[in-house]
């Protein structure tokens, strides 16, 4: 961990690297404050536990998200180009982020909501360039959009197990846009 980041930046990716070493359940205080480099104290001035770490780190990786995913589909004119600029990103994102080292079932219901709500707001994201595409006519009338969008937030997901698994993002972009497009267009 470099010593110049912030204690919350260390502290949030130290928790996800130990995580991702022995499971939610293995990590303690203590080993989150060893690996980020902060005393016990420090961190807990920032975090009353393991699990307001995580829930932390999702929700400032999923700000970061959102705001890069703005910026994307402002500069893609129409639905497809928005669609493909969106999976392309997301898949690209995963590559660079500790997201998937933490599975949500190891998080207590209050903090499972919380991430969900989170999903939610991805899940709107895509419900909304998908009805644009309806509306333009690029996409299908028939086409369940709020099926559409929940079945590409899963495929993201799995597109994020084979970039974690040491597949090339460019291919596994490739693919998922293939896929989605595949699936929504006329």
């Amino acid at each position: 961990m470099t010593a110049n980041r912030p204690p919350e930046e260390r502290i949030m990716a130290a928790a996800f690297a130990l995580s991702a070493e022995r499971g939610l359940s293995g990590v303690t205080m203590s080993a989150v404050a060893d690996q980020a480099g902060v005393a016990r104290q420090t961190l807990y001035n920032h975090f009353p536990d393991v699990e307001s770490i995580v829930v932390a780190a999702y929700e400032l990786h999923h700000e970061a998200n959102v705001a890069g995913l703005n910026q994307v589909l402002a500069a893609a004119n129409g639905a497809d180009a928005k669609l493909a600029q969106f999976i392309r990103y997301q898949v690209a994102a995963v590559s660079h982020s500790h997201q998937g080292t933490v599975h949500e079932s190891s998080l207590s219901p209050a903090a499972r909501q919380r991430v969900r709500l989170l999903h939610g707001e991805v899940v709107d994201m895509i419900k909304d360039i998908l009805t644009e595409g309806v509306q333009a006519g690029a996409f299908p009338p028939e086409l369940d959009v709020d099926a559409a969008a929940r079945f590409t937030l899963h495929l993201l997901g799995g597109a994020g197990e084979l970039v974690a698994a040491g597949r090339p993002v460019p291919e596994v972009a490739d693919a998922a846009e293939s896929m989605v497009l595949h699936g929504v267009e006329r």
